[in-house]
């Protein structure tokens, strides 16, 4: 990542051109939170939040 960033001429990944599209666009990350229970299935209470 860090390649593709000096590629761009950006020092902080917040400054990317593609980073609010993808990243904080609410409609990309509800998607990203389905395949994410999609793939992993929901996390139950009896599960740890942080690993």
């Amino acid at each position: 990542m860090i390649e593709r960033m000096d590629e761009a001429g950006v020092k902080c990944i917040t400054e990317h051109t593609g980073f609010k599209a993808n990243c904080l666009h609410s409609d990309v990350i509800e998607v990203s939170f389905y395949e994410f229970l999609d793939v992993n299935g929901p996390i139950g209470d009896e599960e740890p939040i942080h690993e």
